[in-house]
């Protein structure tokens, strides 16, 4: 996949690419879907995101594509219609992105934060309960990263993390159980990344592992099965990157895999289907990035990707449809960056995107609604 975009077709019509500090409350409608291959040229994606059953790809030239359901307007095209090839949406100026189950957010060059789908908790953080098909600015600045759950968003703004959405497990670190639908300030600072899972929410601070919300499975990593309504340490250091989604959660220390939570289908890669409540190491090592999908885990080690967990609609890209309960490499190398689903996932190698798993929403942006059990290149 990759994006030079020189000339965009709206509608028979010529579209403006516009920038992120200056976009209207609502883009052309509908930005021409277009081949990917074809018009990317030397641009190459750097960044994907997946949700529920949607996906978000950053370009290098900072432009956003889209693909997938859009029920509730997450793809932020100003309509409603599902979308199975990726979409340029027309924006610039991109400089991270994310997805909730079925909510869109992504950070601008000048710290803006703009949001578009599914807001019926206030996970859009724009002072109401209203969906949005359009992006949408949230009015916040300074902002350098940005992370959603399934009904919640976190973003990181001078190091301090601010939630908004649904707090009925205390996911949104306040100390009480009360949803917002504006972003609010948490008592935490020097934080450098931040993750969102169902009802929970991880952040790193100095190596130091943090974590609040839903525990039911003990995706927290804490010892117990209790929810947290504050951000609570971990009794793990060392810490360079966290992921969760769903009911589990890994981080990733000194280039080793640790997982906790929910297990029932193999997601934490400990080779069983026994939960645990506290992070417990995987026996792999050299590992350099992380992912979760709803039930299933990905990992990159030396350009190569290895899955574990659900596989029921081949996301996992081993080939068939079997569950897995340790890491399995599939036979793709050369990998940047990965990326979990609802149930299906994606991956960048040289710059191209290749996605696998369930497709009937479109989200593997491949031109169609088909399955794929095997990691497919983007058209």
């Amino acid at each position: 996949m990759k994006p030079v975009l020189t000339i965009l077709t709206v509608l028979g019509s010529l579209a403006l690419l516009i920038s992120c500090g200056n976009m209207p409350q609502q883009v052309e409608k509908q930005a021409t879907i277009e081949n990917l291959q074809a018009k990317l040229g030397s641009v190459t994606i750097t960044a994907i995101a997946n949700g529920y059953d949607h996906a978000l790809a950053l370009a290098s030239d900072g432009k956003l594509w889209v693909t997938g359901d859009n029920n509730f307007g997450q793809l932020g095209l100003g309509a409603t219609s599902q979308v199975s090839e990726w979409t340029n949406t027309g924006f610039q100026g991109v400089t991270a992105i994310a997805c909730g189950d079925y909510h869109s957010a992504m950070v601008c060059y000048n710290g803006q934060v703009w949001v578009c789908g599914r807001n019926t908790s206030g996970q859009l953080g724009l002072g109401d309960k209203t969906n949005r098909n359009s992006w949408t600015d949230t009015r916040f600045t300074n902002a350098t990263t940005v992370a959603c759950g399934a009904a919640h968003t976190l973003l990181i703004s001078g190091g301090t993390v601010w939630a908004t959405g649904d707090n009925s497990y205390g996911q949104l670190g306040l100390g009480n159980n009360t949803s917002c639908n504006t972003f609010t300030q948490t008592s935490n600072t020097s934080v450098s990344a931040i993750a969102c899972g169902f009802g929970n929410s991880l952040l790193l601070s100095s190596g130091n592992v943090w974590a609040t919300g839903y525990n039911n499975y003990g995706e927290l990593g804490l010892g117990d099965n209790n929810n947290r309504n504050k951000f609570t340490k971990t009794i793990y250091g060392n810490t360079t990157a966290i992921a969760c989604s769903g009911h589990h959660s890994l981080l990733l220390s000194r280039g080793k895999v640790w997982a906790t939570g929910y297990n029932a289908v193999g997601e934490l890669g400990l080779g069983d289907k026994n939960n645990r409540n506290k992070f417990t190491q995987t026996i792999f090592g050299n590992t350099t990035a992380i992912a979760c999908g709803w039930n299933h885990s990905l990992l990159l080690s030396n350009g190569n990707v290895w899955t574990t967990g659900y596989n029921g609609h081949g996301e996992l890209g081993l080939g068939d449809k079997n569950n897995r309960n340790y890491f399995t490499q599939t036979i793709y190398g050369n990998t940047t960056a990965i990326a979990g689903g609802g149930y299906h996932s994606m991956l960048v190698s040289w710059g191209n995107v290749w996605a696998t798993g369930y497709n009937a929403a479109g989200q593997l942006g491949l031109g169609d609604k088909t399955s794929r059990i095997n990691f497919t290149q983007c058209p």
